[in-house]
């Protein structure tokens, strides 16, 4: 259940929208964290961005700054407003988790973590 509308998960805001929701493990999230990773350049890290950015989801247009992930050469993903701490928390987890990726697997292997 979200403790902000009591609903449970996926059936409201963008979460309804998706294709499909699957709970992992611990060794499951790093695996596919690990997968993810060998198709990213490891020399990707957290900039600003700034033009506009539209989607359908809310439906409107924010202009301004926004906190993306780069690798050398190419905008990877935009993760949403400059200031805004949920965005700057997914950006810098998402880097961390690619960069760091094959050493959260042999951790969790290493500890015999499957949770």
């Amino acid at each position: 259940m979200s403790e902000n509308d009591g609903a449970e998960v996926g059936q409201t805001g963008n979460l309804a929208d998706c294709e499909s929701i699957k709970e992992m493990s611990a060794m499951e999230a790093a695996n596919a964290i690990c997968d993810l990773a060998m198709k990213l350049p490891k020399s990707i890290s957290m900039g600003m961005w700034e033009g506009k950015v539209e989607g359908e989801l809310p439906g409107q247009t924010i202009d301004g700054k926004h906190l993306g992930v780069f690798d050398e050469h190419t905008l990877i993903a935009l993760f949403g407003p400059h200031g805004d701490e949920l965005s700057e928390a997914a950006a810098a987890l998402f880097v961390l988790s690619i960069i760091n990726a094959e050493k959260i697997v042999a951790a969790l292997r290493e500890n015999d973590v499957t949770v």
